[in-house]
């Protein structure tokens, strides 16, 4: 008999003391998540999925100057750019974290990571550090920055501008949209417009 798998992450509280985490069972929980949110595709950049899972388990974590586990509930994530940042929040969210970015004394965000007491995979109690209004505003903002060539938004890509050529461009365009000279827009002096 096959186990529903999506059945017993929702119910965690009732299978996490039946259900060793070196089991096969445990092993295919997670892939079974990893596959269903295509987590591939959110973690290729940053690869943190597997370190965010060794903190739920209480297994090691590397930590440095960038990773610190403050106890086994709370990890931080110091000095990431905006867009790092927004991309953990996403794996949070998704494997059941609460999150919230915090000012620290030297003005930089650090993103504070815990996990809930009755922490259930994705099916966990909604983040109440959440920032809705914030995150559509960013949202919004980024629906509206859209390539000139072929209508990407920022919400796809990364879209450049410059003072000197008045559109803007998604970085293929850049390479294959000429300046009118033979040269491609590359050539000349863009400027990410994604980050505020």
């Amino acid at each position: 008999m096959e186990e529903n798998l999506e059945e017993i992450r929702k119910n965690w509280n009732i299978y996490k003391n039946t259900i060793s985490i070196d089991s096969q069972l445990y092993k295919n929980l997670w892939k079974d998540l990893y596959k269903k949110f295509d987590l591939e595709k959110l973690d290729c950049e940053l690869r943190l999925f597997g370190l965010l899972k060794n903190f739920i388990e209480n297994k090691p974590v590397y930590c440095d100057n960038t990773f610190v586990k403050e106890n086994n509930k709370t990890f931080i994530i110091k000095g990431m750019d905006n867009y790092d940042r927004k991309l953990i929040h996403q794996l949070c969210d998704t494997i059941g974290l609460h999150h919230k970015s915090i000012v620290d004394y030297k003005n930089k965000k650090n993103l504070y990571i815990y996990l809930p007491d009755n922490w259930s995979f994705e099916f966990t109690a909604k983040n109440p550090y959440e920032q809705h209004e914030y995150y559509n505003k960013k949202e919004n903002k980024l629906k509206n920055l859209v390539c000139d060539n072929c209508g990407c938004d920022g919400t796809e890509t990364i879209i450049f501008g410059s003072v000197y050529i008045h559109n803007t461009y998604c970085e293929d365009c850049l390479d294959i949209v000429s300046d009118g000279d033979g040269s491609p827009l590359s050539c000349h002096k863009f400027e990410p417009l994604n980050y505020f």
